[in-house]
C-alpha cells in the first residue's frame, strides 16, 4: 500500500470517527424532535455511531499498520543495492520464450521472495500457448535452461524453480464474408 492510500485511509477512518463522535454529541447533548420517539432515536444514534465508529476504527487501523508489499527482487552487494521489479522479470521470461519458434503466446507469473535477511528468491511460472503441430513440449529442457540463463545474466540470482505449462490457443477463423472475428 503506498503512502497516499494510506492517508486516504486515515483520513475516512477520522471523518468516520468524528460523524460518530457528533452522533453521540447529539444524542446525549442534543434535543430531539416532537415526531420522534426517544427510544427509536437512540436505538438509530448508537447503531449508526457504532457501526461509523467500528468502520472509522478499521480505517485508521488499515492505514496505519498495513505493510508495504514490495513486489522487487533486492540485490545486496558492496557497491550497494539493486532493486528488480516484477515487470522486468516477466519481460526477461518474455523475451527468452519468444525466441522459440512456434511460441503464439506466454503468460508468466513470478513469485519472489527473500528480503534483507535472505537471499533472493524467485520462482517462475510459463503458460505458453504453442502451434498445434509444434514440438516445444519435447524442448521443455532448453526452455528452462534458456529461461534461467536470462535471468541469470540479468539479475545475478538463479530461480529456484521454473514450470512450463504448454496449452493450444483457440484458433480463430476468419470468414471471407463477414471478416475477423466469426468462429
Amino acid at each position: 500500500m503506498n503512502r497516499l492510500t494510506k492517508i486516504i485511509y486515515c483520513l475516512v477512518g477520522l471523518i468516520l470517527v468524528g460523524y460518530a463522535l457528533a452522533s453521540g454529541y447529539l444524542l446525549f447533548f442534543g434535543g430531539l424532535p416532537a415526531q420522534i420517539n426517544a427510544t427509536v432515536a437512540l436505538y438509530v444514534l448508537l447503531y449508526g455511531a457504532g457501526v461509523s465508529a467500528g468502520i472509522g476504527l478499521l480505517f485508521i487501523l488499515r492505514g496505519i499498520f498495513s505493510r508495504r508489499s514490495y513486489p522487487l527482487m533486492a540485490l545486496e552487494q558492496e557497491g550497494g543495492s539493486v532493486t528488480i521489479s516484477r515487470t522486468a522479470l516477466k519481460n526477461i521470461v518474455y523475451t527468452a520464450v519468444d525466441g522459440f519458434p512456434g511460441v503464439q503466446e506466454s503468460r508468466t507469473k513470478i513469485r519472489l521472495s527473500g528480503g534483507k535477511r535472505r537471499a533472493p528468491d524467485c520462482r517462475v511460472r510459463v503458460r505458453i500457448g504453442i502451434a498445434p503441430d509444434s514440438n516445444l513440449p519435447v524442448q521443455h529442457e532448453a526452455m528452462r535452461s534458456r529461461i534461467s540463463d536470462a535471468i541469470c545474466a540479468t539479475t545475478g540470482v538463479t530461480p529456484r524453480r521454473i514450470d512450463l505449462a504448454f496449452y493450444t490457443p483457440p484458433i480463430k477463423h476468419v470468414d471471407p464474408q463477414e471478416g475477423e472475428g466469426s468462429k
